[in-house]
């Protein structure tokens, strides 16, 4: 029996067809054209936007000065195992929930700089600043409840010696689940530039 033969096609939509694209790609160059002049470098831990904020940055030249990388932490497990959220509190608050978003954020920032402090390999100083952005939501088209609906995401920003943020957001109806990850993204990247680059 002959093995079928696949054929991958990539729809690129141009930004002028999906001003969300636009955006987020936007402000992906502006935190990579600035924050290297800052000392600072960022890094992602994402659930609901699996790996966009990370690809939208590494898209960017220039993005290794400034972006250290992104642990996708999809399932309670991985949250639970890879960055310590504690299972209780998954089950008691739900992944998707503003505690949940600060522990990813926080563990993400405090895993960047450990692991930055025991490399050996990077031949770069020590940046004076780190952060980390997360994400945590429900993009649909199921998974959502009457308390929490889809297009409900938490995002935070952990920030060496600061208070994490935690921001709240609403994607409007009718965007789908491509549409609600982006506007995710992008509310995530708007949260780092507006406390990075200010």
């Amino acid at each position: 029996m002959p093995i079928a033969r696949l054929i991958a096609t990539r729809v690129v939509m141009k930004d002028s067809e999906n001003p969300l694209n636009a955006q987020i790609n936007d402000i992906a160059r502006s935190l990579v054209a600035r924050l290297p002049g800052l000392n600072c470098f960022l890094c992602a831990v994402e659930s609901c936007t699996g790996g966009l904020i990370a690809d939208r940055i590494t898209e960017v030249p220039g993005s290794s000065d400034m972006f250290w990388g992104s642990i996708v932490a999809y399932e309670n497990s991985a949250k639970e195992g890879l960055l310590d959220v504690p299972g209780h509190v998954l089950l008691r608050r739900g992944a998707v929930s503003p505690e949940v978003a600060q522990m990813l954020a926080e563990s993400g920032l405090r895993n960047m700089k450990n692991a930055w402090a025991a490399a050996r390999s990077t031949g770069r100083s020590v940046p004076q600043r780190f952060a980390c952005i997360a994400t945590t939501g429900i993009a649909g088209p199921g998974g959502g409840t009457a308390q929490k609906q889809v297009g409900l995401c938490y995002i935070a920003l952990a920030v060496d010696n600061e208070s994490a943020t935690v921001r709240e957001v609403h994607a409007p109806e009718g965007l789908g689940r491509t549409g609600n990850k982006q506007y995710f993204a992008r509310a995530a990247l708007e949260l780092v530039a507006q406390a990075l680059l200010k």
